[in-house]
């Protein structure tokens, strides 16, 4: 039988620090990139692959970053609906 986990809706995936991460990482790959390709120089491989990474290390910052904000809506519903500050109708 499945074991059902419970997570609090506070916790958030640690999905900032991923986003931050990927940034970071993108920011890298694209400073490789940029030299390779003034420099003209294959140090390590093809410039091009650089900037591809560069840029799936983006979408990934993208998708974290939304997944980040959403978490923090709901982390804000939560503390409302817990404080009872919510408008009933």
């Amino acid at each position: 039988m499945i074991k059902e986990r419970h997570y609090s809706p506070k916790y958030d995936f640690q999905t900032g620090s991923i986003a931050k991460l990927f940034f970071i990482l993108s920011v890298i790959l694209f400073a490789i990139a940029g030299v390779e390709f003034v420099l003209s120089v294959s140090i390590f491989l093809d410039a091009s692959i650089f900037f591809a990474l560069g840029i799936l290390c983006l979408g990934i910052t993208g998708i974290s970053w939304f997944f980040h904000s959403q978490f923090s809506k709901l982390s804000d519903i939560v503390s409302e609906i817990e404080n009872g500050e919510f408008d009933e109708k």
